[in-house]
């Protein structure tokens, strides 16, 4: 396995996606949500300015953020991506939050209403079965965990907590939230999805938040514990490169391999059973954590862990971000080289190719490859985890992906 490349290296791959997004950011549409064009641009405008002292770009995040709230409230509940936290206005409510606690810009704009539109979000989706983060339920109560403690945030969260969990499936064996499936409109009744985007260890690790947020309170305890044992009862049982499927038909448990990404697979089973596992203080469950990131550290093959691009969703550069976190958290070296080999596709994904501005940042069955410049899809993305591997103490960005509490 080879090494990662010098400081130097990755400061000019950096310096290359800032002249890509400048020279672009006039034709890049302004855009909502914590995970779309103007969130990834912004963040990671106003990171590189503090980074390499440059005021050009935090000109061109303060030119981001005006036209990003320069304009009145427009979403319709009845388009969850309107009002999304990956898409919607609560996610640039997230945005707006981080910006203004990282001391970046000073954002003055009521927020008590963006609250009262995520917890009515919130109610009209899980009524709907949508417990979904990126387009749902979940997504929602994300939002309200990163708003400054007070009396009616509290509150809320405690309202949406328990409507959370008497919404999930809860038998004798297991506690899980059933599968959503978008272009129906249906639930996928005793089938539970294991992606990090849109199954139930997002939820996991967003009660562990709750669970911290609300300074350890004991009501959630057992439906933490019950929830990571029903993840962990769908550990596949057959011969295949991955130990967790993309989803498990309760109390069938068919073994299928799933892909290497932040999205689905076990990376993200992972993120969400140490996030639990630390918060119970469970041994058992921190060392299934470790052993599906093991797993997922030895599969150093794009064509297994089908991989084709850089992007943070299902790609180089958001495989190589969450193990070299669990590296930082553990200290094993087998996770820091795996991270090094993600991080070296990630550069060789971003070689410049004909008619594509990003590069082979974002790939997709139906188009191929194609320009994006989002956070968790784009470019900017790729930027934002790259200046974080030569600057860790810059502020903690990745709460929008789950992977801290």
């Amino acid at each position: 396995m080879v090494g990662c490349s010098s400081t130097r290296d990755i400061i000019s791959q950096v310096e290359n996606i800032y002249r890509i997004i400048k020279e672009n950011i006039s034709f890049i549409k302004s855009d909502k949500g914590a995970l779309c064009n103007s969130a990834g641009l912004s963040i990671f405008l106003y990171n590189y300015s503090q980074i390499f002292s440059n005021c050009e770009s935090k000109r061109l995040a303060d030119k981001v953020i005006e036209n990003l709230f320069d304009k009145d409230l427009e979403f319709e509940y009845s388009d969850a991506g309107t009002v999304s936290f990956c898409s919607g206005v609560i996610g640039s409510g997230w945005l707006m939050t981080y910006l203004s606690d990282s001391g970046y810009c000073e954002i003055e704009q009521d927020m008590v209403e963006l609250d009262c539109i995520a917890e009515l979000f919130f109610i009209k989706t899980i009524e709907a079965g949508n417990y979904d983060f990126l387009h749902g339920a979940s997504g929602a109560l994300r939002y309200l965990l990163g708003r400054p403690k007070d009396e009616l945030t509290i509150h809320a969260i405690i309202r949406m907590t328990r409507k959370l969990l008497d919404a999930a499936c809860n038998t004798d064996e297991f506690l899980f939230w059933p599968s959503y499936e978008f272009k129906t409109k249906s639930i996928k009744s005793g089938v539970i999805n294991l992606g990090l985007s849109h199954g139930t260890p997002s939820i996991l690790a967003i009660l562990s938040a709750v669970y911290e947020y609300l300074d350890q309170n004991e009501f959630l305890v057992d439906y933490i514990r019950k929830c990571a044992y029903t993840i962990l009862s769908c550990k596949n049982r057959g011969d295949t490169f991955s130990l967790y499927p993309y989803q498990c038909d309760i109390g069938a448990f068919n073994s299928s391999n799933s892909r290497l990404g932040w999205c689905y697979g076990d990376l993200g089973v992972a993120v969400s059973l140490w996030s639990a596992g630390k918060i119970l203080s469970d041994n058992y469950i921190l060392n299934e954590a470790i052993l599906a990131i093991r797993s997922a550290s030895k599969i150093c093959d794009t064509e297994m862990g089908l991989v084709k691009d850089a992007a943070i969703c299902h790609g180089a550069s958001g495989i190589s971000h969450i193990l070299y976190n669990f590296y930082l958290e553990t200290n094993e070296k087998e996770f820091l080289l795996s991270s090094n080999y993600w991080y070296n596709r990630t550069i060789c994904y971003l070689e410049p190719v004909r008619n594509l501005i990003t590069a082979r940042t974002n790939w997709n069955s139906t188009f191929g490859y194609n320009n994006r410049f989002g956070l968790l899809e784009g470019i900017s993305g790729v930027g934002i985890s790259l200046l974080n591997r030569i600057y860790p103490s810059m502020p903690i960005w990745d709460k929008c992906l789950l992977l801290r509490n």
